[in-house]
C-alpha cells in the first residue's frame, strides 16, 4: 500500500470572511474529503513570515500562499484515489459544500519514500507544531542512489537529534497524468524531492537557530549530503487537523 499526499496552497479570496472561510474549510470540506475510501488525515498550515536572519539559510523562501493544506493518502493506485476524489467532490458542489470565499494557488502530489521519528531524545515542550519543508534535487543522476542513502541514513538522523525536531518524511515528486489537470489547482513541483520536518516548539526561531547551529557542527564533521541542490524551503505554522479510520481504503 502506497503512502501519498497531496498539498494544496490557497487563499482566502476575501479578507473581510476570513473566519467563515476557515470555518468551511475545516468543519465541512476536511470531513467531507475524508469520506473518501484511503483519504484519511487532512493538516492544515499557514505561512509565516520568516525572519530577515533566516534568509541566511541557502534555501529559505516564502510560499506562494497562506494557507496550505496537506491530505494524506493510502492506496495501491494513486489514479483511482484521484478520480475517486474527484467525483465525490463533484457530488457535494452540487450539494453546495464548496469552501467559501477559496482562491486555489497550487497542488501537488508527492509519494512517500521514507520516514522516521525522532528516538531517545529529551521530548519535546511547547504546544505549537510547525513543518519545515524542503525541495531538493540530486545534482548528480550517477549518484542518485548514494544521495538517498547519505539523506536517509545520515542527514535526516543528524537532523532528529535536535530537541523538537520530532519526525521526518521523504517524497518523490510525481508525473501528473494528463487528466489531472483538469483539475483546477493541479501542477508540477519544482524539485524531484520533498522533505517534510515536523517541529514541536513554542518559539520556531529558537528551533531554527538550534537547527542551523546543529547542522554547523554536522558539515564540519563532513555529515552534509552529497549531492544535494536546494530548491525551496518555507516554514509554516499548524492550525488545525482532522484525522479518520484508514480502513477505508482503495484497494
Amino acid at each position: 500500500m502506497g503512502k501519498w499526499i497531496l498539498m494544496v496552497e490557497n487563499n482566502c479570496n476575501d479578507p473581510a470572511h476570513e473566519d467563515e472561510f476557515n470555518e468551511s474549510y475545516n468543519k465541512i470540506h476536511a470531513p467531507d474529503v475524508l469520506q473518501v475510501p484511503g483519504w484519511y488525515k487532512m493538516t492544515r498550515y499557514v505561512d509565516i513570515e520568516p525572519p530577515e536572519h533566516w534568509y541566511n539559510l541557502p534555501f529559505m523562501n516564502k510560499g506562494k500562499s497562506k494557507y496550505l493544506a496537506i491530505w494524506e493518502v493510502e492506496a495501491d493506485d494513486i489514479d483511482a484515489a484521484m478520480k475517486a476524489h474527484s467525483d465525490f467532490m463533484a457530488i457535494k458542489r452540487a450539494q453546495g459544500r464548496s469552501v467559501k470565499h477559496m482562491q486555489r494557488i497550487a497542488g501537488e502530489v508527492y509519494k512517500q519514500i521514507f520516514e522516521a521519528e525522532q528516538k531517545g531524545v529529551k521530548p519535546a515542550k511547547g504546544k505549537n507544531r510547525w513543518i519545515l519543508m524542503v525541495e531538493n534535487n540530486c545534482n548528480d543522476p550517477a549518484h542518485e542512489d548514494e544521495f538517498n542513502e547519505i539523506y536517509n541514513n545520515i542527514h535526516i538522523p543528524d537532523v532528529l537529534e535536535i530537541p523538537g525536531w520530532v519526525r521526518a518524511r521523504r517524497f518523490v515528486d510525481i508525473e501528473p497524468p494528463e487528466h489531472w489537470y483538469d483539475l483546477p489547482f493541479m501542477n508540477k513541483g519544482k524539485s524531484k524531492y520533498l522533505a517534510i520536518y515536523e517541529i514541536v516548539a513554542d518559539d520556531i526561531d529558537a528551533a531554527m537557530k538550534a537547527h542551523s547551529d546543529h547542522m554547523n557542527i554536522k558539515r564540519a564533521q563532513g555529515r552534509s549530503p552529497k549531492y544535494m541542490q536546494r530548491v525551496a524551503g518555507e516554514v509554516y505554522k499548524q492550525i488545525f487537523q482532522l484525522e479518520e479510520d484508514k480502513t477505508k481504503k482503495i484497494r
